[in-house]
């Protein structure tokens, strides 16, 4: 805006005071024809390129209005569990070492020995299909590790535990938060995506579109196993 009226200041300066004594010839009234039009159209362009960033800004906020409102059920959703049906139903059993190694384990949790070790007995849960004690394991590898380098992928494999059994609310709890403790670490491209696809699982696909759309204009130098599957998404979501 402030070029455009230095521009037009420069224009009146060249032109000069009008000319009143003098009638404009043809020339001179067919040149500032064209220069008014030429004007006009600058103008219109500015006013719609104005336009274009208020609603892109309008866009944005009201994006992350609601990534906040579903930050916010998300949060809600976490019920209390009564403590004694917790005691008697929902807590999972304890790892048990194996005999061979029982003296070198961790309590009842995990084997003995550096971060990496625990990361790997944990994993090794998962690819045997042993998701509850999978997500019990990579729990306790947070609480020994809260802030090792692999922390941030732990927390994305418990998410993964919740939804492999299908406990898609839970997961997508999950994953958003996963996301948010570490938004730049090597798997906030896939906490992204699974956040998405636990809440089109859930039938919120107007949520999951904010999640689909944040990874693919944030994440732009994701792997393309990622962003493929996020484009499909979109896709079948209807995404806009």
């Amino acid at each position: 805006m402030r070029l455009l009226s230095f521009s037009l200041a420069i224009i009146v300066a060249t032109l000069g005071p009008p000319l009143a004594a003098q009638p404009a010839t043809p020339d001179e009234l067919a040149f500032r024809q064209r220069l008014e039009e030429r004007l006009q159209g600058l103008d219109l362009q500015l006013r719609e390129s104005t336009g274009a960033i208020e609603k892109l800004q309008f866009e944005l906020r009201s994006a992350y209005q609601r990534i906040e409102k579903l930050e916010s059920e998300l949060a809600a959703s976490r019920k209390p569990v009564d403590s004694t049906t917790k005691n008697e139903t929902s807590k999972p059993a304890p790892l048990q070492p194996s005999q061979s190694s029982a003296p070198n384990n961790l309590p009842g949790t995990l084997p003995a020995g550096d971060a990496q070790v625990e990361y790997d007995a944990a994993f090794g849960l998962l690819r045997r299909g042993e998701f509850e004690a999978g997500e019990q394991a990579f729990n306790v590898f947070l609480m020994q590790h809260p802030e090792h380098k692999l922390a941030g992928n732990a927390r994305y494999w418990i998410a993964e535990t919740l939804y492999a059994r299908q406990r898609f609310q839970e997961a997508a709890s999950a994953f958003l938060e996963a996301w948010q403790k570490d938004i730049r670490g090597p798997k906030a491209p896939d906490n992204l995506l699974k956040l998405g696809l636990s809440l089109g699982k859930m039938g919120k696909n107007k949520e999951a579109c904010i999640s689909l759309n944040k990874l693919l204009s944030d994440y732009a130098d994701a792997p393309a196993r990622i962003s493929n599957i996020a484009s499909r998404e979109r896709q079948s979501m209807n995404c806009g």
